[in-house]
Parts: C-alpha cells; structure tokens; sequence
C-alpha cells in the first residue's frame, strides 16, 4: 500500500511537472531571497536563458529588467517584504540577452511548494500587442495631423448632423476660432 501511494505520489508529480513544462507562458517559482526553486522553458525562452543554472547565476531582475522596471520591482519588493497587498498583476519591460526589448504582463501570488510559502510568476509576453496599440496611437495621431494641417474644410458630422470633427481650416473658412 505505501508504494501504490508513492507511486501515485510520483505519478502527480510528474504529471505536475509536465503540465508546467508545456505551458506557453513563462512559470516561475523563488523563495522570498529570490532563489529560482523551478522555472519551465517558456520561461527560459522568454527571457534568453539557455538553461536554469543560468538563470540561478544572473537573475532576470538584476539583469534584464529596464532601468524603469527595476525601479517599480523594488517598489514592489518592499511591499511584499512588509507584507503589504500588491497588484497581483504588472506589466515589465526587459532586455533580452540578445538585447530585444519585450514587454511583459506579469501575475505573481505566493504558493506553498514543498511544505513552505514561495512566490510564483507567471510571465507572458505581450510585446507584440503592445507595439500593435503604438502602432495605431501612432496612426490615428498621423492622421488626426493630416486632417488638421488640410488646406480645404473638413467636417466629421455622425448621422444626426452633429458635428465631431472640424479641422482650422474649416473653422477659418467660417470664421469661428474653435469649436
């Protein structure tokens, strides 16, 4: 009976292990000293590590994280260590190994991992998405620039003729200086 439980025992862990292994998101687990107790390779890939010693050797805190992020994680830090509640999710801004900047959505709480309380983090990178949401700021800024530097009159109404947009020139030709 004591092995079938240890087996059972084993066979969850395993499963466990797996599961985390396959996630497409970076999980990590540290004791309060920032010590790495288990990480998956998303996280590796993330970030730019090829193994786990090396995350061990250089922390992604101390040696990824911008200047910025840094600074909000000691913030963060000081927090946690007072035992004060915290946002359970962050964005992050890193600089890979290879020196690509990504931006990070972070979720982190704390777990109990054999028999103790440690922190765990989950990273997703959302660098695409951010540069999507630039990109379009970016746009409807160019845009908004073109309308208004128009020579000719131009008037966004919706359909009740209300108007939503007038550009200067618009306002010129009508003699009105702002809306």
């Amino acid at each position: 009976a004591i092995k079938q439980a240890e087996a059972v025992v084993k066979n969850s862990e395993q499963n466990l292990s797996n599961a985390l292994d396959k996630l497409p998101m970076g999980f990590r687990i540290t004791d309060f000293e920032e010590n790495t107790l288990y990480l998956n390779q998303a996280f590796l890939d993330i970030f730019g590590y090829e193994n786990a010693d090396e995350v061990k050797a250089k922390p992604p805190v101390k040696t990824f994280y911008t200047p910025e992020s840094h600074a909000d994680y000691l913030l963060r830090r000081e927090k946690l260590l007072r035992g004060e509640p915290r946002d359970k999710s962050v964005k992050v801004d890193i600089i890979r190994k290879d020196g690509v900047l990504r931006h990070l959505q972070l979720f982190s709480g704390e777990l109990m991992w054999n028999g103790k309380k440690h922190i765990q983090t989950l990273s997703v990178d959302i660098t695409e998405q951010t540069n999507i949401e630039k990109a379009l700021i970016n746009s409807e800024q160019n845009l908004h620039n073109a309308l208004e530097n128009l020579p000719m009159g131009i008037r966004i109404a919706d359909k009740d003729d209300k108007s939503l947009y007038l550009n200067q020139a618009f306002l010129n030709i009508y003699g009105y200086k702002d809306i």
